[in-house]
């Protein structure tokens, strides 16, 4: 299999993935335009846009497109991180030219109806209760502990929406969003599956190559904050189990060195088996402990997460930052290591299976890393990670005595 990189006349880079054997294909168009490029006073506006290009196009309703994805199979969906939104689908090979149409559709001609821009402010202040109300269904990094690790780096943005800020949206402000970094030199298109790289790039001339808005990428600084002690504590009515997190920044690397970026994959895997062990099945403090390494072009950060008893926090707090003190000191077997890679080879060989999967993968490497080749990689990639770059990685990010944490608890 091998992997093409093209770009069309308006900027519009373009990922092919040919497997010819396999009978669907993923689709996913990823737009630098994330979270942590939201304006100050309309911080989910990324997440509200997201939403909206679903709701009607010069020559379909939201309806028209709901069903006509349906009558040819098409699995539809998008997702908003903090420095990429990304729309994707899923079809049948033999409808993949229908699926690529609705899709550009979406992405050229969204018209932002007055009347569902109202009516979409209902589902999406839901969906962030529901995430205020269950923390432990958010990822770690659109949670609380961006708030407390960041002080005034707009990562703190990829923190819980506020569903007052919501509220103000209007159809202007989202317009834009959309007329400013909606545009084809700030996108790439990825393809995963049952097609050739011929067949590929026919289609994406044909749906994109008319694409012409002129826009301009985000502009974004790397974080120069350094790791300093910090806590949060919040209380809220209903709340039934404490919720504790804590992290620490790994961002001097801006765009990540590759040394450092698997080291940070493999660290995560370790950590969370560290932690089920010893945080649930030796101790019974809680039901699945937690652990994340993110990384993005700006800023990053280490951290565990884990929900437990009101009665068991400092407990569990003591765990948590004694199993990351001995990262920090460099307390890692060689064969826990192994057993570590090995795991996560077989993860991201299984992987290349699921063509939803790795057109998205394929497309979010492309945006922040330059390499739309790297989840073919990975595996081997991954093989090479030594114990000494796992034990400097840890040692040079990790250090208990400035750790940052939130604790939310029942009031």
């Amino acid at each position: 299999m091998q992997t093409s990189i093209e770009s069309l006349s308006n900027g519009m880079k373009v990922v092919i993935n040919p497997a010819p054997a396999m009978q669907t294909v993923g689709i996913s168009l990823g737009v630098r335009y994330g979270m942590l490029d939201d304006p100050p006073r309309g911080i989910g506006i990324s997440h509200y846009l997201e939403h909206m290009l679903f709701k009607g196009t010069k020559k379909r309703t939201w309806k028209e497109i709901d069903e006509e994805a349906k009558k040819y199979g098409i699995e539809k969906n998008a997702f908003t991180e903090p420095e990429y939104t990304v729309y994707i689908m899923r079809a049948y090979k033999g409808y993949l030219s229908n699926a690529m149409e609705i899709l550009s559709d979406m992405i050229k001609n969204s018209t932002f109806p007055e009347k569902e821009v109202r009516m979409e402010k209902g589902p999406i202040v839901n969906e962030i209760l529901i995430m205020h109300d269950n923390p432990a269904s958010s990822d770690v990094q659109n949670g609380y502990l961006p708030k407390v690790l960041f002080k005034d780096h707009p990562a703190r943005n990829s923190a819980l929406e506020n569903k007052h800020d919501t509220m103000k949206m209007t159809r202007r402000d989202l317009v834009r969003i959309y007329n400013s970094y909606y545009g084809p030199s700030n996108m790439v298109l990825s393809l995963y599956g049952g097609l050739t790289q011929r067949s590929g790039m026919e289609l994406a001339k044909t749906y994109f190559g008319n694409f012409k808005r002129q826009v301009h990428r985000p502009e974004r600084h790397p974080c120069r904050e350094k790791q300093e002690k910090s806590e949060m504590m919040i209380t809220r009515r209903g709340v039934k189990q404490t919720r504790i997190g804590i992290g620490f920044k790994t961002s001097e690397f801006r765009k990540p060195h590759m040394n450092d970026y698997l080291a940070s994959l493999v660290t995560e895997r370790l950590f969370y088996h560290r932690l089920f062990d010893e945080v649930r099945e030796k101790r019974g403090l809680s039901y699945e402990p937690y652990a994340k390494s993110l990384t993005y072009s700006t800023y990053g950060f280490i951290a565990a997460e884990a929900g437990v008893e009101q009665r068991n926090l400092t407990i569990a707090k003591e765990v948590m930052l004694n199993e990351f003190k001995k990262l920090q000191n460099g307390e890692i077997e060689r064969k826990e290591l192994e057993t570590v890679k090995n795991e996560l080879r077989i993860s991201y060989t299984t992987t290349r299976e699921q063509t939803m999967s790795m057109s998205i993968w394929a497309a979010i490497s492309e945006m922040t890393e330059g390499d739309a080749t790297l989840p073919m990689k990975m595996p081997k990639l991954i093989s090479q990670v030594s114990l000494k770059s796992v034990k400097d990685f840890c040692s040079r990010y990790i250090d208990v005595s400035k750790y940052s944490m939130y604790v939310l608890k029942p009031k």
